[in-house]
């Protein structure tokens, strides 16, 4: 044990030399002062021409820092490499993101304040925010490629440079917007390449023909709802467990984009089948009585216990035997129906 802590110790020091040796090398190589305060960051979601991690399409100015930016921030303290991460899907990772992007954030806010970085504006006349974040993603917006498009990606950079983080072309993509919608290819101003498709925001598709992509989305939403529901149904659930996998998984896959796309009715109706067959279809004999055969899951209430079953003596659940086959029986040669369930004669 006392070897082991010898070696741990051992290899926490020559990280430590070889860190200050990295940061008096970048000491030496860097300007004497670098022109960007403590930035200001700010949300921003969509409409640009850009999304990506690198900011879709946006353009580049060289960042100068007002006077009140505060004092410069020393590039030469580079960050250290990050010996432990988070593990996938963890909570903690959105705030984290957050955090590590405020800076660039702020600095992207206090460019569209000074004017030299314009956003799409919002239908209220105002700029719309700069950058959004969220989990591991970041997206930029940009209203012209050519004039905004060099004025972001000066500041991803000075953003990269300041905090050893990296930009992943191959992840980034870039969405141009009404007069930029035709473009394709990477962005000559930024190297983002524009995409055909959709961007996908939070889980959400966002393009310009949003009625292609909730088809594309709910289409894919209920291939992989069939799939699991085949796992499901090779196991021999009750019809109450059935209801609860149905609720809790099969229909929890829509409710999330249900707030934020609707589906065609068909494509609609095609979910909603997915789920009432896996929940009413079941060779139990219990359960035989539960197939739906196409009627509502909602019988029509009759005006008066004659409409619903004429001569009847004691009132049972309306059009329970046209719709399901069970609870009322005619009694030979008697006017009456015998019914489960005692009730007063009307």
């Amino acid at each position: 044990m006392a070897d082991l802590h010898l070696q741990q110790q051992r290899r926490v020091q020559q990280q430590q030399q070889q860190q200050q040796e990295q940061q008096r090398q970048d000491g030496a190589s860097s300007p004497p002062h670098v022109p960007t305060g403590r930035p200001a960051w700010g949300q921003q979601a969509g409409g640009g021409s850009g999304s990506g991690r690198q900011g879709g399409g946006a353009g580049r100015a060289v960042p100068q820092a007002s006077p009140q930016a505060g004092p410069p921030l020393r590039t030469s303290q580079l960050a250290g490499g990050v010996l432990n991460g988070l593990p996938q899907g963890s909570t903690a990772s959105p705030p984290l993101w957050v955090i590590q992007m405020q800076p660039l954030t702020s600095f992207l806010r206090r460019q569209v304040e000074q004017g030299a970085l314009r956003t799409p504006l919002l239908p209220s006349g105002e700029q719309a925010p700069p950058a959004a974040h969220h989990a591991d993603d970041t997206t930029l917006t940009a209203r012209d490629p050519a004039v905004d498009g060099p004025v972001l990606m000066a500041a991803v950079q000075l953003f990269c440079r300041a905090s050893n983080a990296r930009v992943h072309p191959d992840k980034s993509k870039a969405m141009g917007l009404g007069r930029f919608a035709h473009l394709t290819g990477p962005c000559p101003h930024t190297g983002v390449p524009f995409t055909t498709g959709a961007v996908t925001h939070l889980g959400v598709p966002l393009s310009w023909d949003s009625d292609a992509a909730a088809a594309d989305l709910y289409t894919r939403r209920a291939r992989g709802m069939a799939f699991v529901a085949r796992l499901w149904a090779a196991l021999s659930l009750t019809l109450v467990g059935r209801v609860h996998i149905a609720k809790q998984v099969l229909a929890a896959k829509l409710a999330y984009h249900f707030s934020f796309l609707n589906p065609s009715p068909a494509q609609l109706k095609e979910l909603t089948d997915l789920v009432d067959h896996f929940a009413a279809r079941s060779m139990h004999a219990e359960d035989a009585s539960l197939v739906l055969h196409g009627n509502p899951l909602l019988l029509p209430k009759p005006a008066t216990l004659e409409d619903a079953h004429p001569g009847a003596a004691y009132s049972c659940a309306p059009g329970l035997r046209h719709h399901v086959g069970v609870g009322v029986q005619r009694r030979a040669g008697a006017s009456g129906a015998a019914c489960p369930y005692r009730s007063s004669p009307h």
